[in-house]
């Protein structure tokens, strides 16, 4: 128990957070799960907010540059008063319609109408430093003559790509699926790759991780 509270602590004080909760925050409307490049969303009133959940802080670093390079027609500029709340870094927006932050390997976004501080404020809050490992790969299985996708417990959403879909059958493909990325319930998510071409074996197959 004390070597799991040490652990914990430390990997606060080196700022890499367990992630953000999808689910059961205030205000914040269903998870829209996107890529392992731009994490995930969710619709608040008048406004929408983005949160990335990275391995590292420069994973977090890297994805508010991207973030700043899709948004250059806002062209948001640093600005640390946009928010102010510890650990929070890499500020930039004007703090009514626009915040871009990090604190640590979490990066958020928020877009609104008006006043875009006090999502960002709750979205903040929300960061959990406690939780279950980072999700491990999907694998693959064969059932009936179909590819099976079988997602790791504690999954949040499974999302694929190429394939080809089992009709009325979940996801079952009679063409495996090229790359699937699971998502956990703190905003974490893994792609992985399938080199598989044919249901030739009944047995799991392990897919190959894209992401370090």
């Amino acid at each position: 128990m004390l070597a799991l509270i040490l652990a914990a602590s430390l990997a606060h004080a080196d700022g890499i957070h367990a992630g953000v909760p999808v689910t059961g925050i205030k205000g914040f409307g269903a998870p829209s799960f996107q890529t392992t490049d731009t994490g995930w969303s969710a619709v608040v009133l008048d406004g929408f907010v983005q949160v990335y959940v990275g391995r590292t802080e420069a994973d977090a670093e890297a994805w508010v540059k991207r973030i700043k390079t899709r948004l250059r027609r806002e062209k948001p500029k640093a600005n640390s008063q946009a928010i102010v709340a510890a650990g929070i870094t890499d500020v930039h927006g004007n703090g009514t319609k626009l915040i871009l932050f990090r604190d640590g390997n979490v990066g958020i976004c928020v877009r609104h109408k008006t006043n875009a501080r006090p999502w960002a404020t709750k979205a903040h809050a929300a960061i959990v430093d406690e939780g279950p490992a980072w999700p491990t790969p999907a694998r693959l299985e064969v059932v009936d003559g179909a590819w099976r996708i079988l997602a790791p417990p504690g999954t949040a959403q499974v999302a694929f790509e190429g394939g080809r879909l089992v009709a009325g059958a979940g996801l079952s493909f009679s063409v495996p699926p090229t790359a699937v990325i699971v998502w956990d319930g703190l905003g974490r998510s893994v792609r992985t790759l399938s080199a598989v071409v044919a249901p030739t074996s009944e047995s799991p197959t392990d897919l190959t991780p894209s992401d370090p």
